[in-house]
């Protein structure tokens, strides 16, 4: 067709250009990912306040009957591991169910080709520490609050 060339690239700036879009990709991706988090962690902190603030009584006849402040904190912070646990095993589950279908939308859309499913079991283990110390710090004001009612305070609360 007699088209002048009007530049060429290598085949290594083409991958170094691809890898900078997925960088950005990825970069935007888990900055959400920090984001909900952080809602997450301010949600379950606010759950727990409610929690404490409904059972005072309850903590109030613990203490009566000799629980220590120490001892109600580890109650406290127990039940809020295990709801981060829980809350895990649901997120697991549904990111699979949205990876399979989200990552083959995403990559039609940039790059022309499905992205398969890959999990790194090294994002999956930050991912657990993060949401394990999250749930734990989201605990940890709630559960000294209790401690620091005093038990008349905590038995005659309506």
């Amino acid at each position: 067709e007699n088209l002048p060339i009007s530049m060429t690239a290598s085949i290594s700036l083409r991958n170094n250009i691809m890898a900078d879009h997925v960088a950005i990709l990825i970069g935007a991706l888990s900055t959400m990912g920090v984001m909900m988090a952080l809602v997450g962690a301010i949600g379950l902190m606010s759950a727990f306040s409610m929690n404490v603030f409904e059972r005072t009584r309850e903590l109030g006849v613990m203490k009566a009957i000799g629980a220590t402040p120490k001892k109600i904190i580890k109650i406290v912070i127990t039940e809020g591991a295990i709801i981060g646990l829980i809350s895990l095993g649901f997120a697991f589950l549904l990111s699979i169910v949205f990876s399979f279908y989200a990552g083959p939308f995403i990559g039609n859309m940039s790059f022309g080709i499905p992205l398969p499913l890959a999990i790194s079991t090294s994002g999956l283990a930050i991912w657990i520490m993060i949401v394990m110390v999250c749930s734990v710090l989201a605990i940890l004001y709630p559960a000294w609050r209790a401690t620091r009612m005093s038990i008349r305070e905590a038995l005659t609360y309506q």
